[in-house]
C-alpha cells in the first residue's frame, strides 16, 4: 500500500511509485525527473515560510548542512520519507532565517582551536587567554589554571561543545515555535520531521527504564533536556531537572532571539567589539546559565559520592557525622555553590536523592534497546547540528535535474480511456541542458558545433520570408474596423445632417460598431517520430519559423511551437513559446532538432491538453497538427510511477486502441471551444508499397481527426500557411 502523506495535497502524483515496483529497475529519467519535482516544491515550501529565495540543493557529498545560505536536502524520492523530508528543510531554512550563523561560525573556531583567537576573529582587542571573558565568571572558574595552557584550552573547547549542545536545543525550539505560530500550514512536515528523529519508540523505552539513562551526567542532564517534550519524558527522571527546564521556558523562548538581544550598539551587535559575556548574544548567555546549573548538579552528586564512601552510618571515620558531612560543600567549587537556587533543585548533596518513576517491578518487564536508542539519539543531534547523512547525486545526475528543473518539467497522469497506466513528461522551456541529457532523443548530431547543412538553411529562410509575407497581409488584424449607421430614429445626432430638421425629416442619428479581431493562439505540435526525417521534417521546419515569424511581429498574434515524441516515455518539449521567448530562440532550436523514437500523438494530446486550452476563454486558439502516420509507442510500469493498480506490466500503445484514445482527445480540445487543423504530410518514396502505406495512413489520420484532417505532400505543405491566412483573416473567428 502506499503511504499517505500531508505533502499530497501539494503535490502532483509525480512523486509516488508504486510499492510494488522494484525502484532499482525504475527508469532512470523517470527517476530523475521526479526528484527536479521534489525540489522544486521544497523550495517553494522554503520560500514561502521564508518570505526568502533561499537556494534547496541535493547533497553532492561535499556538504550536507545548512551553512545560513542555502538548504541541502537528500536525493530520496520516496514517498514514505518525503513529509519528513519537507520537515528538515522547513527546519533547516527557519534556521537561515532566523539564526545567527556569523557568531556560530566564529564559535567554532574557538572551539576548534582550543582558545587561540586571532584579533580579526571577534574584536579590536586581543585577548591571549579569551576564556576568562567568553564564559560567565562561575564556568570560567571552573577551568585549570592559565599557566596550564594546554588543559586549559582543551577543557574549554569541551565546555563550549556543551554550550554548543544546549544552545543547538534553545535555538531550535525557538525556530520550531516560530514555525508552529506563524505557518500552521506545516505544521503535519514538523510533526513527521519529529516522529522520525523525536519520538522514537525504543529512546522512549529507555527514558523511562533503562537506569543509565538516569545517571547525574552531564549528557543526561542534554539529553534529558533534548527529549524534554517526548511522550515518554519525566521531568522527576533527575535531581534537578524540572527545575532546569523551569529556566529553559520554553513559553518565552523567543528571548534568545538574536532581535531580543539588548546588547547591540549603533546596529552593531556588543559582542563583535568585545569578548566579554555580557556582551555575548543573550542565547550564549542564557545556555551557560543553565550549563552552569548541570555542572553544580553533577558536581553535588560527585561529593555525595565522595561521603558515601568516606563516611560511615554511625558518623565516625573521618571526624565528622554523616549530617555535618552533607551540610557543608568543601569540594563543591565556590562560585558554583554562589549560583542562585532554583526552585525545586537540589541545594546540597543531601538533596540527590534519586528520584523519578523508577523501572516497572514486574515480573517481565518493558525490554528496551540500549544501543539501539543511542544510534537514534545519535541521528537526531547529527539532524540538529545539521550533519545527517543524506543521500547523494552525481554530478551527471544533478545536471540532468537541473535540466529538469530549467525546462520546468512536469510528468502528467495519461492514463483512461483505455490507457491503463502511464506518465508523459511536458518541458514548458527548451534550453541547451536539455540537449546534453543522454535520454533527449531530438537534438541534431553535432548540435552545439555550429555548423548546419545547407537544406537547414534553406528550410530556415524560407520560412522567414513566408513569415514576413504573412505578416504584410495580416497587419489588417491590428487595424479597428469602424462601421457606421447612419439616418437612423435614435442614437448620436449626425450633425451633418441638421439642416433636414426643417424638412420634416426626424431620422437623423447614427450609430457606430466598432470590430477589433480577437487575439489568436496558435498551437502548432509536430510529430517528432524519426519516421519525419528528411524533406518532411524540413518543410514542418519552414512552418514553424515562419509561424513563430509572425507571432514575434503581430500585437494580437501568440503562437507556442512544440514537438511531441519519445523512447522510454511519451515526452513533449515547447520549442518556443512568443509570450516569454524572443524568436532567435526559434531559429536557434528549430535548426538543431531532429525527429528520432516513437508517435505518441494521443498520449501527447492528453498530457497537453492544460496547456492548449490554458488561454481559450481570451484568444481564438488554433490547434495545428503535424504527423506522418498512425500512433505508435510502447513503454512499460518500470519506465515510469504507476498510478493505477494494473496486472499489466507493459502497454503497447497502437492500432484500434490508439486510433480510438488519439479521436477522444482531439475531441476532448475541440470540446474547449478550439479550432483542430491536423495536417497528414507524406513524401512519395515511389513504389507500390509506399503507397499501399501511405493510404493506410490516411485511412487511420481519417478515423482519427475526422473532419479536420488534411492532406498534403511536402511539396505543397506551405497550403498550410495559406490556410492559416484566411482564417486569421475572418472576422468574427
Amino acid at each position: 500500500m502506499k503511504t499517505e502523506q500531508y505533502s499530497n495535497y501539494w503535490l502532483d502524483d509525480d512523486l509516488l511509485v508504486d510499492d510494488e515496483l522494484d525502484s532499482k529497475e525504475e527508469s532512470q529519467v523517470l527517476r530523475l525527473a521526479r526528484l527536479a519535482t521534489a525540489r522544486r516544491a521544497i523550495g517553494n515550501f522554503v520560500s514561502i515560510m521564508s518570505g526568502k529565495n533561499i537556494p534547496v540543493k541535493f547533497s553532492s557529498g561535499k556538504s550536507s548542512y545548512t551553512d545560513g545560505k542555502e538548504v541541502v536536502i537528500s536525493a530520496d524520492d520516496n514517498p514514505a520519507k518525503f513529509d519528513a523530508m519537507v520537515g528538515l528543510a522547513l527546519h533547516e531554512g527557519s534556521h537561515i532565517l532566523l539564526s545567527n550563523f556569523e557568531f556560530l561560525e566564529i564559535l567554532g573556531k574557538y572551539k576548534k582551536y582550543n582558545g587561540y583567537v586571532p584579533q580579526h576573529w571577534m574584536g579590536n582587542t586581543f585577548k591571549p587567554d579569551v576564556y576568562e571573558y567568553m564564559f560567565m565568571p562561575e564556568l570560567a572558574a571552573t577551568l585549570p589554571t592559565a599557566s596550564k595552557f594546554v588543559e586549559r584550552g582543551e577543557a574549554a573547547a569541551q565546555m563550549i561543545g556543551y554550550i554548543w549542545d544546549i544552545m543547538n536545543i534553545l535555538e531550535d525550539r525557538r525556530i520550531d515555535q516560530y514555525v508552529y505560530r506563524n505557518a500552521g500550514g506545516y505544521r503535519p512536515y514538523y510533526r513527521a520531521l519529529y516522529d522520525k528523529y523525536f519520538f522514537t519508540a525504543e529512546v522512549g523505552k529507555n527514558l523511562k527504564f533503562n537506569p543509565k539513562w538516569r545517571e547525574i551526567t552531564i549528557e543526561n542532564y542534554l539529553d534529558r533536556m533534548l527529549y524534554a517534550f517526548h511522550p515518554a519524558a519525566q521531568p522527576d527522571a533527575m535531581p534537578g531537572l524540572e527545575a532546569l527546564l523551569k529556566l529553559v521556558d520554553i513559553q518565552n523562548i523567543d528571548r534568545v532571539a538574536p532581535e531580543n538581544d539588548p546588547r547591540v550598539l549603533e546596529n552593531m551587535p556588543a559582542w563583535k567589539t568585545s569578548c566579554s559575556f555580557i556582551d555575548m548574544p543573550i542565547l550564549w548567555q542564557e545556555a551557560n546559565k543553565i550549563f552552569a546549573h548541570i555542572l553544580r548538579f553533577v558536581a553535588l552528586a560527585e561529593q555525595d559520592k565522595k561521603e558515601e564512601v568516606n563516611g560511615t552510618p554511625d558518623g565516625e571515620g573521618d571526624g565528622q557525622s554523616t549530617g555535618e558531612s552533607k551540610q557543608s560543600t568543601p569540594n563543591l567549587n565556590p562560585l558554583l555553590e554562589s549560583l542562585p537556587n532554583l526552585d525545586g533543585a537540589p541545594s546540597s548533596p543531601s538533596e540527590m536523592t534519586p528520584t523519578g518513576v523508577e523501572p516497572s517491578p514486574r515480573k517481565n518487564p518493558v525490554k528496551y534497546n540500549e544501543t539501539r536508542a543511542k544510534n537514534e539519539k545519535k541521528e537526531l543531534k547529527k539532524m540538529m547540528n545539521g550533519e545527517l547523512s543524506k543521500k547523494k547525486v552525481t554530478k551527471a545526475e544533478l545536471a540532468a535535474i537541473d535540466a529538469f528543473e530549467e525546462s520546468k518539467a512536469d510528468l502528467v497522469d495519461i492514463a483512461g480511456h483505455g490507457v491503463p497506466f502511464g506518465r508523459c513528461m511536458v518541458t514548458r522551456k527548451m534550453n541547451e541542458s536539455l540537449f546534453k541529457q543522454d535520454w533527449f532523443i531530438f537534438s541534431r548530431y553535432g548540435w552545439d558545433s555550429g555548423r548546419t547543412s545547407p537544406y537547414t538553411e534553406q528550410a530556415i529562410a524560407a520560412g522567414k520570408r513566408i513569415g514576413q509575407i504573412l505578416v504584410h497581409r495580416l497587419q489588417v488584424r491590428n487595424d479597428p474596423l469602424l462601421t457606421k449607421q447612419t439616418r437612423l430614429p435614435q442614437g448620436g445626432l449626425d450633425r451633418r445632417l441638421l439642416a433636414q430638421l426643417g424638412m420634416d425629416i426626424t431620422s437623423v442619428f447614427q450609430k457606430s460598431r466598432v470590430d477589433q479581431h480577437r487575439p489568436a493562439m496558435l498551437h502548432l505540435t509536430i510529430d517528432a517520430s524519426g519516421s519525419m526525417g528528411g524533406k518532411k521534417w524540413q518543410k514542418v521546419r519552414t512552418i514553424a519559423v515562419a509561424i513563430g515569424y509572425v507571432a514575434s511581429k503581430m500585437r494580437n498574434v501568440d503562437a507556442v511551437i512544440s514537438i511531441r515524441g519519445g523512447s522510454e516515455i511519451p515526452v513533449v518539449h515547447v520549442v518556443y513559446d512568443s509570450r516569454v521567448d524572443h524568436f532567435n530562440k526559434c531559429l536557434k532550436f528549430m535548426r538543431i532538432l531532429e525527429p528520432a523514437g516513437g508517435t505518441p500523438e494521443g498520449l501527447c494530446f492528453k498530457a497537453t491538453l492544460d496547456l492548449i486550452t490554458e488561454c481559450a476563454d481570451t484568444h481564438d486558439v488554433y490547434f495545428i497538427n503535424f504527423s506522418d502516420g498512425e500512433p505508435s509507442f510502447a513503454y512499460d510500469k518500470k519506465s515510469m510511477p504507476v498510478k493505477d493498480k494494473s496486472d499489466r506490466d507493459w502497454f503497447d500503445y497502437g492500432g484500434e486502441t490508439a486510433h480510438k484514445h488519439t479521436r477522444a482527445m482531439v475531441n476532448q480540445i475541440k470540446e474547449k471551444g478550439v479550432k483542430v487543423l491536423s495536417y497528414f504530410i507524406s513524401e512519395d518514396m515511389g513504389g507500390n508499397y509506399s503507397q499501399y502505406r501511405s493510404n493506410i495512413g490516411k485511412e487511420v489520420f481519417k478515423k482519427m481527426y475526422g473532419e479536420d484532417a488534411v492532406f498534403c505532400s511536402v511539396e505543397n505543405a506551405t497550403e498550410v500557411l495559406r490556410t492559416l491566412n484566411k482564417l486569421l483573416l475572418t472576422r468574427g473567428t
